[in-house]
């Protein structure tokens, strides 16, 4: 009887530390990603939109002739990339004549993706990442630093392999308590780099209104999406966008409201294609 006492004290101990634990790492986190809406947590989270593919499309070369010092160059029309859409950009092949310490750099988005040195002769700007026109990268300039002389650039295309559509839910503990005229920022609380690429299409609120109900709004950069109406915890508050908002990592996601309510938390609903 005592050898059993002692096994049951043991398992009840392990049982206690396993609790323990599972509500550290329950608090710890800031988003759960799920493909589920009941946001079970996924073992890692949506790796961001990329296509691969062996089929190449012919390069496109445009004469620059142009000496540029210190200046950026809009390559969205000069490589006509409108008609590139859905195209992945392998590299830009440039030749140039450069001051010695000058730097070429791509920038996709306002964000570098890749730079050169070379003073002479041809040189190959190739993305550290996939660049899909028009998916996960709407604008593409080239930037020089110090006085170069770009004679032509060649761009270089393949076709991006489509991704199937695919619906993942991102559960954002808020826990705040918002009055008439507050405001609670998404953006702090979620990793939008993971999802570049990802249309956001819905959200739903959960939450505690102060009175009967509550009506909160939903703001991407300051421009108003819709509003969801918070009836209890037990009634999350639904919004389905009325055009999907592309994610590029620096947007400002935020509820506002004229009502008093506890915010609790907000999910996400995410396509990726």
């Amino acid at each position: 009887m005592k050898v059993s006492s002692v096994i049951k004290s043991l398992l009840l101990g392990a049982a206690s530390t396993c609790v323990a634990w599972s509500g550290l790492a329950t608090a710890s986190s800031t988003e759960i990603v799920s493909d589920r809406p009941s946001f079970q947590p996924m073992a890692a989270p949506p790796l961001a939109l990329r296509g691969t593919s062996t089929r190449p499309i012919p390069a496109f070369t445009v004469q620059v002739d142009r000496e540029l010092y210190f200046e950026e160059l809009d390559l969205r029309d000069l490589l006509n990339l409108s008609r590139h859409r859905g195209t992945e950009l392998r590299s830009l092949e440039l030749e140039i004549y450069a001051d010695p310490g000058a730097r070429v750099l791509l920038l996709a988005d306002r964000r570098e993706m890749a730079v050169s040195t070379s003073a002479v002769g041809v040189t190959n700007l190739v993305p550290r990442r996939t660049l899909t026109i028009d998916k996960n990268v709407f604008n593409l300039d080239l930037r020089v630093e110090g006085r170069v002389f770009v004679r032509q650039i060649t761009a270089h295309f393949r076709r991006a392999t489509p991704i199937p559509s695919r619906t993942f839910y991102v559960l954002v503990p808020v826990n705040q308590n918002l009055r008439s005229g507050d405001s609670a920022d998404l953006s702090s609380r979620v990793d939008l780099s993971r999802y570049l690429g990802y249309r956001l299409v819905a959200i739903d609120v959960v939450g505690a209104p102060a009175m009967s109900d509550a009506t909160l709004g939903f703001r991407v950069d300051r421009s108003v999406q819709g509003s969801v109406v918070v009836l209890s915890r037990n009634e999350p508050g639904i919004l389905t966008l009325d055009s999907p908002v592309v994610i590029h990592g620096g947007e400002n996601l935020e509820l506002f409201t004229q009502d008093d309510v506890l915010v609790d938390s907000v999910t996400l609903k995410f396509l990726r294609r």
